[in-house]
């Protein structure tokens, strides 16, 4: 099972958000219990859907800075963005065929 790419700070987010492909951020804290049930899931699409977009983490108290600049006040909350704009976001764990289902309208 793949992971997805852990980045923290300011530099490696923008960096994240830079790239020519669509970047989807997970945004999750350790000792979430929700967030342990996506981390799998959310590796597996990192995998699978890598040639499409780039399917990173960020753990949401290290980075409070850019967890506040991005409202986010529930985890795991999953954000998609195209050249560096937010597109669509979800809060809450889901199943992979739930998040695949949720992700593939965006990465067309």
């Amino acid at each position: 099972m793949s992971q997805a790419k852990q980045i923290s700070g300011e530099e490696q987010f923008a960096a994240a958000l830079g790239g020519a492909q669509p970047c989807v951020v997970d945004f999750w804290m350790a000792g979430c219990p929700a967030c342990a049930r996506l981390a799998p899931v959310f590796g597996e699409l990192a995998e699978e859907l890598g040639d499409r977009a780039d399917l990173v983490g960020i753990e949401a108290r290290e980075n409070m800075a850019i967890a506040q600049k991005y409202g986010i006040r529930g985890v795991p909350t999953v954000i998609v963005f195209k050249a560096g704009e937010e597109v669509q976001r979800s809060v809450g764990a889901k199943d992979k065929d739930e998040l695949r289902a949720w992700l593939e309208p965006t990465l067309v």
